[in-house]
Protein backbone atom coordinates (compact mmCIF):
# COMPACT_ATOMS: atom_id res chain seq x y z
CA UNK A 1 0.00 0.00 0.00
CA UNK A 2 0.95 3.71 -0.23
CA UNK A 3 1.38 6.63 2.50
CA UNK A 4 -2.37 7.77 1.29
CA UNK A 5 -3.70 3.89 1.75
CA UNK A 6 -1.44 3.33 5.53
CA UNK A 7 -3.09 6.69 6.85
CA UNK A 8 -6.67 5.67 6.29
CA UNK A 9 -5.64 2.29 7.99
CA UNK A 10 -4.15 3.78 11.00
CA UNK A 11 -6.90 4.55 14.24
CA UNK A 12 -4.37 5.32 17.33
CA UNK A 13 -3.62 8.72 18.23
CA UNK A 14 -0.01 9.49 16.96
CA UNK A 15 0.68 11.17 20.46
CA UNK A 16 -0.18 7.75 22.27
CA UNK A 17 1.83 5.70 19.33
CA UNK A 18 5.61 5.12 18.40
CA UNK A 19 7.08 8.18 16.24
CA UNK A 20 7.54 6.12 12.52
CA UNK A 21 9.57 7.07 9.60
CA UNK A 22 6.29 7.20 7.65
CA UNK A 23 4.92 9.79 10.12
CA UNK A 24 8.05 12.02 9.17
CA UNK A 25 6.92 11.71 5.92
CA UNK A 26 3.58 12.49 6.04
CA UNK A 27 4.53 15.62 8.36
CA UNK A 28 6.83 16.54 5.55
CA UNK A 29 4.84 16.03 2.83
CA UNK A 30 2.02 18.36 4.00
CA UNK A 31 4.43 21.25 3.41
CA UNK A 32 4.00 21.07 -0.32
CA UNK A 33 0.54 23.00 -0.17
CA UNK A 34 0.36 27.29 -0.37
CA UNK A 35 -1.14 27.77 3.60
CA UNK A 36 -2.41 31.25 2.48
CA UNK A 37 -5.27 32.52 4.53
CA UNK A 38 -5.15 29.68 7.59
CA UNK A 39 -4.27 30.88 10.93
CA UNK A 40 -1.81 29.47 12.83
CA UNK A 41 -1.73 27.48 15.58
CA UNK A 42 -4.61 24.98 14.24
CA UNK A 43 -4.71 21.42 14.84
CA UNK A 44 -5.24 18.93 11.70
CA UNK A 45 -8.91 18.53 12.68
CA UNK A 46 -9.56 22.41 12.73
CA UNK A 47 -7.90 22.10 9.21
CA UNK A 48 -9.99 20.08 8.05
CA UNK A 49 -13.14 21.89 8.37
CA UNK A 50 -12.14 25.54 6.67
CA UNK A 51 -11.54 26.20 3.39
CA UNK A 52 -8.19 24.92 2.64
CA UNK A 53 -9.65 21.15 2.47
CA UNK A 54 -11.78 21.60 0.04
CA UNK A 55 -8.63 23.86 -2.33
CA UNK A 56 -6.30 21.03 -2.20
CA UNK A 57 -5.98 21.05 -6.13
CA UNK A 58 -5.48 25.00 -5.98
CA UNK A 59 -2.88 24.59 -3.40
CA UNK A 60 -0.80 22.28 -4.60
CA UNK A 61 2.87 22.44 -5.42
CA UNK A 62 4.04 19.30 -6.55
CA UNK A 63 4.32 17.88 -9.90
CA UNK A 64 1.97 14.78 -8.53
CA UNK A 65 -1.03 16.84 -7.76
CA UNK A 66 -3.85 13.96 -7.86
CA UNK A 67 -1.56 11.89 -5.51
CA UNK A 68 -0.51 14.72 -3.22
CA UNK A 69 -3.64 15.71 -2.99
CA UNK A 70 -5.42 12.05 -2.14
CA UNK A 71 -2.78 11.95 0.40
CA UNK A 72 -3.67 15.41 2.10
CA UNK A 73 -7.15 13.84 2.03
CA UNK A 74 -6.18 10.78 4.10
CA UNK A 75 -3.79 13.01 6.82
CA UNK A 76 -6.62 15.52 7.17
CA UNK A 77 -9.03 12.89 8.18
CA UNK A 78 -7.30 10.94 9.64
CA UNK A 79 -8.10 9.56 13.69
CA UNK A 80 -4.02 9.39 14.07
CA UNK A 81 -3.57 12.72 13.40
CA UNK A 82 -6.60 14.77 14.38
CA UNK A 83 -4.69 16.48 17.22
CA UNK A 84 -1.35 16.95 15.43
CA UNK A 85 -1.08 21.04 16.20
CA UNK A 86 0.39 23.17 13.13
CA UNK A 87 1.97 25.19 15.23
CA UNK A 88 3.75 27.85 13.12
CA UNK A 89 5.51 28.25 10.05
CA UNK A 90 8.51 30.21 8.40
CA UNK A 91 8.50 31.05 4.69
CA UNK A 92 11.28 32.70 2.87
CA UNK A 93 11.18 33.22 -1.03
CA UNK A 94 13.70 35.09 -3.39
CA UNK A 95 16.02 36.53 -0.65
CA UNK A 96 19.28 35.68 -2.08
CA UNK A 97 17.45 33.13 -4.74
CA UNK A 98 16.08 31.19 -1.39
CA UNK A 99 13.23 29.08 -1.73
CA UNK A 100 12.69 28.10 2.26
CA UNK A 101 9.14 27.20 3.90
CA UNK A 102 9.01 25.04 7.51
CA UNK A 103 6.09 24.09 9.50
CA UNK A 104 6.51 23.76 13.58
CA UNK A 105 4.25 20.82 14.77
CA UNK A 106 3.66 20.06 18.27
CA UNK A 107 2.59 16.23 18.91
CA UNK A 108 2.07 15.63 22.67
CA UNK A 109 5.74 16.51 24.47
CA UNK A 110 7.66 16.64 21.20
CA UNK A 111 7.94 19.11 18.09
CA UNK A 112 8.49 18.10 14.43
CA UNK A 113 10.68 21.11 12.07
CA UNK A 114 9.51 19.40 8.63
CA UNK A 115 11.20 21.54 5.85
CA UNK A 116 9.70 21.41 2.22
CA UNK A 117 11.57 20.03 -0.82
CA UNK A 118 11.99 21.74 -3.83
CA UNK A 119 8.68 22.90 -5.38
CA UNK A 120 7.62 23.54 -9.50
CA UNK A 121 8.61 26.84 -9.17
CA UNK A 122 11.98 27.65 -11.29
CA UNK A 123 13.45 29.67 -7.88
CA UNK A 124 13.41 26.17 -6.42
CA UNK A 125 14.82 24.48 -9.28
CA UNK A 126 17.57 26.94 -9.45
CA UNK A 127 18.67 26.52 -5.75
CA UNK A 128 18.71 22.61 -6.17
CA UNK A 129 21.92 23.36 -8.91
CA UNK A 130 23.21 25.56 -6.94
CA UNK A 131 23.97 22.66 -4.23
CA UNK A 132 26.46 21.25 -6.71
CA UNK A 133 28.65 24.46 -6.18
CA UNK A 134 27.56 26.18 -3.12
CA UNK A 135 29.19 25.38 0.29
CA UNK A 136 26.18 27.26 1.46
CA UNK A 137 23.07 27.69 -0.29
CA UNK A 138 20.34 30.60 0.37
CA UNK A 139 18.07 28.19 2.17
CA UNK A 140 20.64 26.72 4.48
CA UNK A 141 20.88 29.92 6.98
CA UNK A 142 17.23 30.16 7.08
CA UNK A 143 16.75 26.84 8.21
CA UNK A 144 19.65 26.67 10.84
CA UNK A 145 18.50 30.05 12.24
CA UNK A 146 14.80 29.23 12.81
CA UNK A 147 15.81 25.84 14.48
CA UNK A 148 17.78 27.93 16.57
CA UNK A 149 14.83 30.31 17.10
CA UNK A 150 12.37 27.86 17.43
CA UNK A 151 14.29 25.57 20.13
CA UNK A 152 14.96 28.69 22.22
CA UNK A 153 11.34 29.17 22.43
CA UNK A 154 10.03 25.40 23.07
CA UNK A 155 11.20 23.05 25.50
CA UNK A 156 11.27 19.53 24.55
CA UNK A 157 12.50 16.97 22.26
CA UNK A 158 12.65 17.88 18.02
CA UNK A 159 12.45 15.66 15.08
CA UNK A 160 14.07 17.01 12.27
CA UNK A 161 12.41 15.84 8.61
CA UNK A 162 12.29 16.95 4.70
CA UNK A 163 11.36 15.27 1.29
CA UNK A 164 14.22 16.08 -1.38
CA UNK A 165 15.71 19.13 -0.83
CA UNK A 166 13.96 19.30 2.89
CA UNK A 167 16.00 16.54 3.83
CA UNK A 168 19.45 17.96 2.58
CA UNK A 169 18.42 21.32 4.55
CA UNK A 170 17.49 19.04 7.75
CA UNK A 171 20.56 17.17 7.57
CA UNK A 172 22.57 20.50 7.15
CA UNK A 173 21.29 21.48 10.49
CA UNK A 174 21.86 18.85 12.54
CA UNK A 175 25.68 19.01 11.20
CA UNK A 176 26.36 22.82 12.36
CA UNK A 177 24.21 23.39 15.46
CA UNK A 178 26.16 23.87 18.58
CA UNK A 179 24.27 21.17 20.70
CA UNK A 180 22.44 18.65 19.26
CA UNK A 181 21.38 16.93 22.49
CA UNK A 182 17.62 17.92 21.98
CA UNK A 183 17.32 16.72 18.21
CA UNK A 184 16.21 13.00 18.67
CA UNK A 185 16.64 12.42 14.79
CA UNK A 186 16.51 13.16 11.19
CA UNK A 187 14.96 12.21 8.46
CA UNK A 188 15.97 12.29 5.00
CA UNK A 189 13.35 10.92 2.14
CA UNK A 190 16.02 11.12 -0.72
CA UNK A 191 17.71 14.16 0.06
CA UNK A 192 20.72 14.90 -2.01
CA UNK A 193 24.55 15.00 -0.74
CA UNK A 194 26.36 18.07 -0.28
CA UNK A 195 29.14 20.17 -2.23
CA UNK A 196 31.36 20.05 0.80
CA UNK A 197 32.41 16.42 1.95
CA UNK A 198 33.06 16.89 5.04
CA UNK A 199 30.27 18.28 7.23
CA UNK A 200 29.90 14.76 9.11
CA UNK A 201 33.76 15.00 10.04
CA UNK A 202 34.21 13.65 13.41
CA UNK A 203 30.26 14.05 14.35
CA UNK A 204 29.56 10.15 14.18
CA UNK A 205 27.51 10.74 17.06
CA UNK A 206 25.01 13.46 15.09
CA UNK A 207 25.79 11.29 12.35
CA UNK A 208 23.83 8.27 13.55
CA UNK A 209 20.99 10.36 14.05
CA UNK A 210 20.00 10.83 10.70
CA UNK A 211 17.92 8.18 9.10
CA UNK A 212 18.00 8.22 5.28
CA UNK A 213 15.79 6.93 2.82
CA UNK A 214 16.36 6.73 -1.02
CA UNK A 215 13.76 4.11 -3.77
CA UNK A 216 15.48 1.50 -5.55
CA UNK A 217 16.02 3.61 -8.95
CA UNK A 218 16.98 6.58 -6.84
CA UNK A 219 18.10 9.85 -9.31
CA UNK A 220 17.93 12.62 -6.59
CA UNK A 221 19.67 11.05 -3.28
CA UNK A 222 22.39 9.47 -4.69
CA UNK A 223 23.27 13.28 -5.94
CA UNK A 224 26.57 14.75 -4.26
CA UNK A 225 28.81 13.17 -1.35
CA UNK A 226 26.73 10.59 -0.11
CA UNK A 227 27.05 10.85 4.09
CA UNK A 228 25.00 8.85 5.35
CA UNK A 229 24.21 5.39 4.62
CA UNK A 230 20.63 4.87 3.32
CA UNK A 231 17.81 2.30 3.85
CA UNK A 232 16.27 1.45 -0.09
CA UNK A 233 13.23 1.09 -0.34
CA UNK A 234 10.43 0.17 -3.14
CA UNK A 235 8.06 1.82 -5.25
CA UNK A 236 5.54 2.18 -7.27
CA UNK A 237 6.48 4.66 -9.52
CA UNK A 238 9.67 3.95 -12.33
CA UNK A 239 13.01 6.13 -12.50
CA UNK A 240 12.35 9.67 -11.68
CA UNK A 241 8.79 9.24 -10.66
CA UNK A 242 10.26 7.39 -7.89
CA UNK A 243 11.37 10.34 -6.21
CA UNK A 244 7.54 10.94 -5.23
CA UNK A 245 7.97 9.07 -1.95
CA UNK A 246 4.03 9.09 -1.02
CA UNK A 247 3.82 6.17 -3.83
CA UNK A 248 7.10 3.90 -1.62
CA UNK A 249 5.40 0.53 -0.69
CA UNK A 250 4.37 0.28 2.88
CA UNK A 251 3.78 -3.25 4.48
CA UNK A 252 2.83 -3.29 8.29
CA UNK A 253 4.08 0.29 9.67
CA UNK A 254 7.30 0.28 7.42
CA UNK A 255 8.25 0.77 4.15
CA UNK A 256 9.37 -2.72 2.06
CA UNK A 257 12.94 -2.66 2.01
CA UNK A 258 15.53 -4.43 -0.42
CA UNK A 259 18.66 -5.00 -0.65
CA UNK A 260 20.50 -2.97 -3.42
CA UNK A 261 19.56 0.01 -5.57
CA UNK A 262 18.61 -0.92 -9.39
CA UNK A 263 21.73 -0.87 -11.79
CA UNK A 264 20.27 2.30 -13.48
CA UNK A 265 20.39 4.00 -9.91
CA UNK A 266 24.02 3.12 -10.13
CA UNK A 267 24.63 4.09 -13.14
CA UNK A 268 22.96 7.51 -13.12
CA UNK A 269 25.16 7.86 -9.95
CA UNK A 270 28.36 7.05 -11.50
CA UNK A 271 28.07 9.54 -14.71
CA UNK A 272 26.37 12.40 -12.90
CA UNK A 273 28.41 12.51 -10.28
CA UNK A 274 31.29 12.06 -12.59
CA UNK A 275 29.99 15.21 -14.79
CA UNK A 276 29.53 17.54 -11.39
CA UNK A 277 33.24 17.18 -10.75
CA UNK A 278 34.73 17.52 -14.48
CA UNK A 279 33.38 21.18 -14.23
CA UNK A 280 34.57 23.89 -12.41
CA UNK A 281 32.64 26.27 -9.70
CA UNK A 282 32.24 28.81 -12.44
CA UNK A 283 31.36 26.30 -15.26
CA UNK A 284 28.85 25.25 -13.08
CA UNK A 285 27.54 28.73 -12.18
CA UNK A 286 27.70 29.93 -15.46
CA UNK A 287 25.52 27.20 -16.98
CA UNK A 288 22.84 27.34 -14.43
CA UNK A 289 22.87 31.00 -14.81
CA UNK A 290 22.22 30.50 -18.81
CA UNK A 291 19.85 27.28 -18.06
CA UNK A 292 17.25 29.16 -15.80
CA UNK A 293 17.81 33.06 -18.00
CA UNK A 294 16.46 31.10 -20.99
CA UNK A 295 13.43 29.45 -19.11
CA UNK A 296 12.87 33.45 -17.31
CA UNK A 297 13.09 35.13 -20.40
CA UNK A 298 10.59 32.84 -22.42
CA UNK A 299 8.13 34.07 -19.11
CA UNK A 300 8.46 30.21 -17.33
CA UNK A 301 8.12 30.86 -13.81
CA UNK A 302 6.83 27.27 -12.29
CA UNK A 303 7.73 24.19 -14.64
CA UNK A 304 4.32 22.31 -13.75
CA UNK A 305 2.52 24.95 -15.55
CA UNK A 306 5.32 24.53 -18.40
CA UNK A 307 5.00 20.74 -18.62
CA UNK A 308 1.23 21.18 -19.19
CA UNK A 309 1.73 23.09 -22.00
CA UNK A 310 4.85 21.91 -23.23
CA UNK A 311 3.72 21.98 -27.30
CA UNK A 312 2.59 25.51 -26.59
CA UNK A 313 5.65 26.95 -24.90
CA UNK A 314 8.29 24.86 -25.92
CA UNK A 315 8.53 27.35 -29.18
CA UNK A 316 8.97 30.61 -26.90
CA UNK A 317 11.93 28.76 -24.78
CA UNK A 318 13.39 27.88 -28.30
CA UNK A 319 13.22 31.11 -29.43
CA UNK A 320 14.63 32.67 -26.33
CA UNK A 321 17.87 30.32 -26.59
CA UNK A 322 18.43 31.24 -29.93
CA UNK A 323 18.75 34.78 -28.37
CA UNK A 324 21.62 34.30 -26.37
CA UNK A 325 24.48 35.26 -27.44
CA UNK A 326 26.77 33.01 -29.55
CA UNK A 327 29.31 32.23 -26.84
CA UNK A 328 26.68 31.20 -24.06
CA UNK A 329 24.65 28.84 -26.20
CA UNK A 330 28.66 27.52 -27.26
CA UNK A 331 29.46 26.87 -23.49
CA UNK A 332 25.60 25.81 -22.74
CA UNK A 333 26.15 22.87 -25.46
CA UNK A 334 29.70 22.03 -24.66
CA UNK A 335 28.85 21.80 -20.75
CA UNK A 336 25.84 19.30 -22.12
CA UNK A 337 28.58 17.31 -24.08
CA UNK A 338 30.99 16.98 -20.90
CA UNK A 339 27.59 15.09 -19.88
CA UNK A 340 27.59 12.32 -22.29
CA UNK A 341 30.96 11.85 -22.16
CA UNK A 342 31.10 11.79 -18.48
CA UNK A 343 28.32 9.21 -18.77
CA UNK A 344 30.10 7.24 -21.06
CA UNK A 345 33.32 6.89 -19.28
CA UNK A 346 31.36 6.10 -16.01
CA UNK A 347 28.94 3.39 -17.73
CA UNK A 348 31.21 1.55 -20.49
CA UNK A 349 35.08 2.95 -19.45
CA UNK A 350 35.60 5.02 -22.37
Amino acid sequence: MNLAAWIRSKDALLEESDFLALDALSLAWTTYFDYSGVTFPISTKALALRRFAHELTKRNQTFVPQKTCDFMDAFLHSPRYQNVVFLEEKEVRGEGGAQFFAFLFHIGERFVIAFEGTDTSSLGWKEDFMLTYCEGIPSYPHALAYVKDVMSRYEGEFILAGHSKGGNVASYVLSQLQDDSRISKVYSFEGPGFYRKDLFDGKAERLSKVEKYVPQTAMVGVVLSPFAVPHIVRSRDLFVFQHNAIEWVIKGDSFVETKSRTLFSKGFERSMNAWISSLSNEEKERFTAIFFETFEKAGVKDFNDFFSHLFTAFPDLSKTYFGLSKEDRAFFRKTLGTFWKASAKSLFGY
